[in-house]
């Protein structure tokens, strides 16, 4: 018991380490500062210290994956591309709760992928649940098109709906990876991330976002270090320790803070006041996730006579 205890904690702790990525991103965004230069740096981080910490606990999973490499770069290349980028930029565009409100519609992209890539044919829960989170989004961004798309963005709609499919593709590129070779998630996570630093620094050399990222001032500089030092490295450390205590759903689900700590933190740092439509649009998607969630736990335990 004072295990799940501790993993639910570490757990809820990661989520709020990041909830900070959507407060400091807007930030950046307001700053101008070049969002692939600031993924660079967020992965630049993540890596080193993603390396470090398999050296000193398990340098097993240090060992290279050859036979994967190219699907490594794929998938990182892919899925950096979606999350990393394409949410950060969708925060020029839109606020902080109605980016995190659409990015948590990642649930039904999850579904989706798994479908037509794995071919897994969804539950009645799943499809419930994805409807709930459909309703949930459409409520968000509807009550603000009421009047027009001159209240809200579509290009930054779209953006943020990319970093949502891009943690699908997560998950996704996640549960590949265990087929076939052999690779635990510490290898996984590791390469994955360190091939899409080094597509995104050679796009970056094209881009000229090498070039923005070294004009970077003090306080943009600080920013990309706090995103990849508290909202990536210590959430994702944070979030594999609580896995060894506690199953993926459940870490998962309690995690889901992240929204609910964004909405709150946007208000009191930000003064960005999520409206009564974006709240009950949250609302349904955070109800849709935890039906989701309560299915799949329910599926996984066996069913006893009676």
């Amino acid at each position: 018991m004072a295990a799940t205890f501790r993993g639910v904690f570490l757990a809820l702790c990661a989520g709020c380490c990041w909830s900070s990525l959507s407060l400091i991103g807007k930030v950046l965004a307001e700053t101008s500062a070049d969002m692939i230069a600031v993924t660079i740096v967020r992965l630049s981080v993540l890596v080193v210290g993603w390396s470090v910490l398999l050296f000193l606990r398990d340098r097993e999973s240090l060992r290279f994956p050859v036979a994967r490499c190219l699907f490594l770069w794929g998938a990182g290349t892919a899925s950096v591309l979606f999350n990393y980028v394409g949410y950060f930029l969708s925060l020029s565009y839109l606020s902080v709760p109605m980016a995190v409100i659409l990015l948590y519609t990642y649930p039904l992209w999850t579904t989706l992928t798994s479908g037509i890539v794995l071919a897994e044919r969804p539950t009645h829960v799943q499809i419930g649940a994805s409807c709930l989170i459909v309703v949930g989004a459409a409520t968000a961004v509807g009550s603000s098109v009421k009047g027009g798309w001159g209240m809200v963005s579509p290009l930054g709609v779209l953006l943020a709906l990319a970093g949502a499919v891009g943690m699908a593709l997560y998950s996704l590129f996640g549960r590949l990876s265990s087929r076939g070779t052999a690779m635990t998630q510490g290898t996984f996570f590791l390469y994955f991330h360190a091939f899409a630093l080094l597509s995104l620094t050679v796009m970056a050399l094209f881009s000229g976002s090498l070039e923005r990222l070294m004009a970077f001032s003090a306080a943009q500089w600080s920013g990309a270090l706090a995103v990849g030092v508290v909202g990536t490295l210590m959430g994702y450390g944070l979030y594999f320790m609580a896995l060894r205590d506690i199953s993926a759903s459940l870490g998962s689900g309690v995690a889901t803070v992240e929204l609910l700590a964004t909405l709150a933190l946007s208000t009191l740092l930000l003064g960005q006041i999520p409206t009564f439509w974006e709240m009950l649009g949250g609302g349904v998607i955070v109800v849709g996730i935890a039906w989701g969630l309560w299915g799949e736990m329910r599926a996984r335990c066996p069913q006893t006579p009676e």
